[in-house]
């Protein structure tokens, strides 16, 4: 760079000093977070380095900008490290702790949610019943309980909560049996304590005579509080891509303080001062009830200095210098960098998407009939009309820089549906405070509330209605969160660039985004050739079974764990895929831990058919269908009667012209125990892939007999790898490569037996097991297979 391109650049930057001092801390402190030490270290010295040539060249306010950025970054990189080398030696297992409380809310649920430090300086989070011990920042607890390492995602589109963690600088969990308060009462400690109190009075005042379902959603759009979601609902908003909406941000703020230009009209106030103070009071009165998360803080802010005709770029920087020294970690968190995403793309992205649409749309029409009404005014109403689909479009853009954390769809459905939902809960937010003025006036008069909870029980059940029905239609779009993030973030990158305006970022990264991009699109193409024909997912569902097999367009399940697993891991899952229904749910037989989850499924609607070698309605079977489904007798028999298919030796399920089931065991069973489980041969692109259930030694040593059985690929270790199973006959007939074993971590059964393990071993045989690896993916196409493990061994995320 020359001498004079770098004075122009450092005068333009300079005239945006916050703007400037914020991307410049921000850059070393994102890589600090992550573990980059090098990298950071580097970013300020070259922050320091531009300060330096800044002051020479006289760019004074350059200079000033990256000096108080060079000295920030310092000062906030230095406890980040800290705490990085203390979390190495973080302690684990049973103990009392001294635990100094850094942060504390409470939730809807009952549960109060702590971050806190060891006597170690090691972070720590802990989640109690808020009824155990009332604890606030700066106070002094002791927690008798189990220190443990963050629970990570084991399965496809589960939420990784030892990620979530990670972005706070946390390194263990404390699971609490018992606390106690060693030193409270300070100033601080009793104004957070009382303000706390006060915030959830108000909202459990606010939602106490609503229904359940409704003030779980009156709850999340308005308070920011999800707890009281069901697991149901909280799948909906992911599917719909309304996450965003059930956290309190951007959206909602602009929501509460829409009306308070017309209120100031109306009232006929005009003293700049007074309406000022009020607005502010309203700002902070918001984000006291929606605990300040760095959304709800940022366009806190940014309405503020909005209010007093400040730039958006510099309260956003400003908002953000404020938050980082506050907490560091902050830039590493979701909330953050989405919502900076977003308001960032709202400033550069959607005014480029509004303007070409826009042109689009008036050429399209002057080459048809409607061409005499494209004058300048309907040139600007288009352009208004245009502008609302254009902020939904640009959010969506940034947010595909996020695939590894959201879920994400695209599609015409999900773009109608965004919007909808945001005009109704804009008009819910700005509701909340006229109805909440209407209702104490009211109550002056009939002594309750009920005004409040009638308007606010009909639009949550509006939109909780509108939720129900959009979600039914996202399975119609395209799910980007299961293709490869590389991707994905190389195609957004290059998106935004093209409709950037022309700039310096554009000039410089434009060309060379469009060269990788090339290059991750042929890597992606090579890949999809080789490997891209069928996808074998062996999921974790702790000490059961169940395999996801994708082909061709069509879907299979082999077994599906307990029925616990069928309400919460198996939906996720099949989400995350954008699978609405699966075309062949096999159940092996009729253990609990392998039909449970199918069952669950299929009370959902979620199974077209169930196939299963055992269809007889006996004990067994009554009282598996009676437990997960409720069922009666006559309920079973119809159940049976209408949903189960009996499979036997010779059926033949056919996904694809790759993909290929076949039942070779048993040919007629008699009973739905382990024995007669349904053994089937998945052939995939050549790749042979055999299921076993639940069969025993016995069952084995007949099928090697009988001459079905051939060279596998993978094999699925009978019985969680029980040492009645697996044996060496058995193994001697099918030679496998590779062995999958689908099993709970510490399970009181002792699978996988060392017995089964060691004649494995024998065979030369790689063995997986769910309980180290997670999800275990087979990828197989035209010209070979791969297998992959969500996590390794070590416990690290890898998926």
């Amino acid at each position: 760079m020359t001498r004079a391109a770098f004075v122009n650049l450092m005068t333009r930057a300079g005239q945006m000093p916050s703007l400037l001092a914020s991307f410049s801390i921000f850059l070393p402190q994102f890589a600090f977070c992550c573990g980059y030490y090098v990298a950071g270290a580097v970013i300020i010295f070259l922050v320091a380095l531009s300060a330096l040539l800044s002051h020479i060249l006289k760019c004074k306010d350059a200079a000033a900008a990256l000096v108080f950025s060079f000295v920030i970054s310092i000062l906030i990189a230095i406890p980040v490290i800290q705490n990085s080398f203390k979390n190495l030696d973080a302690p684990t297992g049973f103990g009392t702790f001294e635990i100094s409380v850094s942060s504390s809310r409470s939730s809807l649920d009952g549960k109060r949610r702590i971050f806190g430090l060891t006597d170690g300086g090691v972070r720590i989070s802990s989640v109690f019943e808020e009824s155990s011990e009332d604890c606030y920042p700066t106070d002094l607890i002791l927690i008798e309980g189990e220190m443990k390492l963050p629970s990570k995602a084991t399965n496809p589109g589960e939420f990784d909560y030892k990620s979530y963690l990670e972005r706070k600088g946390v390194a263990r969990t404390l699971q609490s049996d018992d606390i106690k308060l060693l030193s409270g009462g300070r100033f601080f400690s009793k104004i957070q304590s009382f303000f706390e109190k006060e915030r959830m009075s108000f909202i459990r005042a606010v939602i106490s005579d609503m229904d359940p379902d409704d003030a779980a959603i009156a709850a999340a759009l308005l308070f920011g509080d999800r707890s009281l979601l069901t697991d149901d609902m909280s799948r909906k908003f992911t599917l719909t891509g309304l996450n965003h909406l059930a956290a309190v941000s951007g959206t909602h703020f602009a929501g509460f303080l829409i009306l308070f230009p017309y209120l100031v009209s109306l009232s006929g106030i005009k003293n700049r001062k007074i309406t000022a103070s009020v607005y502010i009071i309203l700002c902070v009165l918001i984000g006291f009830l929606t605990s300040w998360t760095e959304s709800v803080t940022r366009a806190a802010f940014m309405n503020i200095c909005a209010y007093f005709g400040r730039d958006a770029l510099s309260s956003m920087s400003i908002a953000a210098i404020l938050m980082m020294l506050a907490d560091p970690y902050s830039v590493v968190s979701q909330g953050f960098l989405m919502s900076y995403a977003a308001s960032l793309a709202l400033r550069f992205i959607v005014p480029g998407i509004r303007d070409k649409i826009t042109a689009l749309l008036i050429d399209l029409m002057k080459k048809t009939k409607w061409r005499k009404g494209c004058n300048h005014r309907f040139e600007i109403r288009l352009s208004k009309i245009v502008s609302v689909f254009a902020v939904c479009l640009g959010c969506t853009l940034v947010t595909c820089l996020f695939t590894e954390s959201v879920e994400i769809r695209l599609g015409p459905f999900m773009v109608l549906i965004n919007i909808a939902a945001s005009f109704m809960v804009t008009f819910i937010c700005a509701s909340f405070i006229p109805v909440m003025i209407c209702s104490l006036i009211v109550s002056l008069f009939t002594g309750d509330m009920a005004f409040s909870s009638i308007s606010l029980s009909f639009m949550t059940a509006v939109f909780r209605s509108f939720v129900d029905k959009a979600s039914g239609l996202s399975y119609s779009s395209f799910a980007i969160s299961c293709e490869p993030g590389y991707l994905i973030t190389a195609l957004a990158v290059v998106a935004i660039l093209v409709i950037l305006p022309q700039c310096l970022i554009k000039r410089l990264f434009f060309r060379i985004s469009c060269l990788i991009l090339c290059a991750v699109i042929g890597i992606h193409a090579a890949d999809q050739i080789k490997y891209g024909a069928v996808k074998i997912i062996f999921l974790d569902v702790g000490q059961g079974d169940c395999a996801l097999i994708m082909a061709g367009g069509k879907t299979a399940l082999i077994d599906g764990g307990v029925a616990d697993e069928g309400l919460k891991t198996l939906p996720v899952v099949l989400d995350h895929f954008n699978i609405s229904k699966v075309d062949y749910a096999i159940m092996s037989h009729w253990d609990s831990d392998h039909v449970g989850g199918l069952l669950s499924l299929a009370k959902q609607g979620r199974l077209e058919k169930l196939y299963s070698p055992y269809t007889v309605c006996d004990e067994q079977v009554e009282e598996i269908l009676r437990t997960v489904n409720g069922f009666d007798n006559t309920a079973c028999h119809d159940f049976l009667t209408d949903m189960v298919v009996k499979i036997q030796r010779g059926d033949l399920f056919i996904l694809s012209d790759d993909c290929r089931l076949d039942v070779i065991s048993p040919e007629n069973a008699l009973s739905g125990e382990n024995e007669d489980s349904a053994v089937i041969i998945l052939d995939a692109c050549g790749c042979k892939i055999l299921f076993t259930g639940d069969i025993g030694m016995e069952t084995e040593e007949l099928l090697a007999a009988s001459g079905n059985l051939q060279d596998v690929d993978i094999l699925k270790v009978a019985h969680h790898g029980s040492r009645f199973s697996t044996g060496s006959v058995f193994l001697t007939a099918v030679k496998p490569e590779n062995a999958v074993v689908s099993v709970a971590l510490n399970n009181p059964y002792g699978h996988p037996s060392l017995e089964a393990l060691s004649r494995l071993e024998e065979t030369d045989c790689r063995v997986y097991q769910t309980s180290l690896s997670g999800a275990v993916t087979v990828d197989t196409g035209l010209f070979g297979n791969r297998i992959s493990e969500y996590v390794d061994e070590r416990g690290d995320g890898s998926g």
